[in-house]
């Protein structure tokens, strides 16, 4: 194998890198050095962190106040919850619900399977969006509990303030 580009793009020729054909490429490591200054230079990953935390504790308070939603887990602006219907073999048919529901008001997530679900955001999210995408998160999971079976307890879908 061969990588073919200008010696301004080997960055890295005096370094033992390696000796398999995917370890080492000067075009690759050059592209990923430029990503990086790029999300030092802007903040995006402190932007993410800021942002994320006020996403996990919104939907912290929308869990408080809809038993369906077992477990809130977030990285950054990936957020993962977990929901639980009332018969827990539902669990996944409502995650899968929750889903649809979500796509039926125009927000995108990810449905891994299981009673999980996946919202991630770009970095450059303004922080408005992730609230409206919330919202509608909160709005759909409470019509799917009233399609399939929450947990007992006040279902409300509303996205406290």
């Amino acid at each position: 194998a061969a990588v073919i580009a200008s010696a301004a793009l080997n960055t890295t020729a005096d370094l033992n890198l390696g000796y398999f054909t995917y370890e080492r490429s000067p075009l690759i490591a050059k592209a990923a050095s430029t990503v990086h200054a790029l999300l030092v230079s802007a903040a995006l990953m402190a932007r993410s962190a800021h942002l994320g935390a006020v996403a996990a504790q919104q939907l912290g308070r929308l869990a408080a106040r809809q038993p369906a939603i077992q477990e809130v887990r977030a990285a950054g602006l990936m957020l993962g919850v977990r929901v639980a219907a009332s018969d827990i073999e539902q669990s996944p048919a409502l995650a899968h619900q929750t889903f649809l529901e979500c796509m039926r008001r125009g927000l995108l997530l990810q449905y891994p399977g299981g009673a999980r679900l996946m919202l991630s955001f770009p970095l450059i999210v303004d922080e408005r969006l992730v609230t409206q995408a919330l919202e509608v998160f909160a709005e759909a999971i409470g019509a799917a509990v009233h399609q399939i079976g929450g947990r007992p307890g006040n279902a409300s879908s509303a996205l406290p303030a």
